[in-house]
């Protein structure tokens, strides 16, 4: 995978006609960087074998470790996957849903219905939660206050990247390297 650097204006071009999104991750702690590599590409194969239109997004968490007390910078690969009404209907939207938190054991996803105006956090059991009171009735404000509040406080958690869009289809390069910021070490978590 190779990535650019993090754009909002390459995300809302890529919006087109959506008007709800999930964000979620199968990175988890307690897998090596190899299965979640695996899981991670099986989910974007998953996604693709329904026709479904996504970006992969590189996400920085900042995370103390318990040996030394440093903060550490942990990358997390994300996938940011549009709704298009010409896809899906609203229901099979929100069967998706549930079908990636349980298909991956997640513990939480961010959606954006398409006639919700919340950005909410969905979990295995159901439930839903309002996401930090982030609510427009425009999907670009909510994009928008969403993305720049994460990357402007950078306090645990920012975006650094988005995959570089691949011309060759189906050829993806696993170019993912530590990287040094703020003086911090940052790993693959």
């Amino acid at each position: 995978m190779d990535f650019e650097e993090f754009n909002l204006d390459r995300i809302m071009n890529s919006m087109e006609d959506s008007s709800g999104f999930i964000l979620s991750t199968v990175f988890q702690k307690k897998f090596s960087l190899d299965v979640n590599l695996k899981r991670h590409e099986d989910m974007k194969n998953w996604l693709k074998s329904k026709n479904l239109d996504y970006l992969v997004l590189d996400g920085v968490q900042k995370v103390i470790d318990q040996d030394n007390g440093k903060v550490l910078d942990y990358s997390i690969l994300y996938i940011l996957l549009f709704y298009r009404n010409d896809k899906l209907s609203e229901q099979e939207f929100q069967e998706l849903a549930q079908i990636l938190l349980k298909r991956y054991d997640l513990k939480t996803i961010i959606t954006k219905l398409p006639n919700s105006r919340d950005l909410e956090t969905w979990n295995r059991d159901a439930e839903r939660k309002v996401f930090r009171n982030i609510t427009s009735n425009n999907m670009e404000s909510l994009i928008k206050g969403f993305f720049l509040g994460l990357n402007k406080k950078r306090e645990k958690f920012y975006f650094l990247g988005i995959e570089k869009e691949n011309l060759e289809k189906n050829v993806f390069f696993r170019k993912i390297e530590k990287k040094q910021h703020s003086n911090d070490a940052r790993a693959i978590a």
